[in-house]
Formats: structure tokens, C-alpha cells, sequence
């Protein structure tokens, strides 16, 4: 297995991973008073529009050959971050 494809099933996994979460915020959502749920639905689109972002990325990743992925890496893991915190600080919220 190259770098490459050991960081791409990384990122695969921690994709499924980022659905699931996104989706367990979403059946909380469903859950809650009406006035919290237009917060919650709006905080959940925010999430699936970063994740669509990563993905895009992670696709950019997948299709680069060997020679260029290290130069896409960088922008999957900046698109990474930026989706974690998101996800992390709505599982906050969402806890209270």
C-alpha cells in the first residue's frame, strides 16, 4: 500500500465517521422544540456544507496521482479541520 492510498482510507473512514455524526445531530434535531430545531437545522446545513467541501477535496485527492496528491494534501487537511471543529462545537451545542 503507497502513502497515498494508506492516507486515502484514512480519510474514507473519518468520512463515514463525519456522516454519522452529522446524521446523529440531525435525529437530535428532529427531537427538540420547534424554536430549537430551526437553530439546530440551520447549524446541521452549515456541517453538511463544510463535509461537501472536504469530500470535494478528498475526491481532488483520490483523482491526483502520486507524483501531485502531497500538494492536494494540504487543502484535504485544512478542509479536515475546519469540518472537525464544526462537527465538535455542534456536539457541544447540541448536548445542552
Amino acid at each position: 500500500m503507497t502513502e497515498k492510498e494508506a492516507y486515502q482510507k484514512k480519510r474514507s473512514a473519518q468520512r463515514r465517521e463525519w456522516q454519522a455524526k452529522i446524521e446523529g445531530l440531525k435525529a437530535r434535531a428532529d427531537r427538540v422544540a420547534a424554536e430549537q430545531q430551526i437553530k439546530f437545522y440551520k447549524e446541521i446545513e452549515s456541517l453538511r456544507k463544510k463535509q461537501k467541501y472536504a469530500m470535494k477535496k478528498l475526491d481532488e485527492l483520490e483523482s491526483a496521482g502520486e507524483v501531485t496528491w502531497k500538494g492536494i494534501k494540504w487543502k484535504v487537511e485544512i478542509a479536515r479541520n475546519d469540518l472537525k471543529t464544526a462537527v465538535d462545537q455542534a456536539l457541544v451545542k447540541f448536548k445542552h
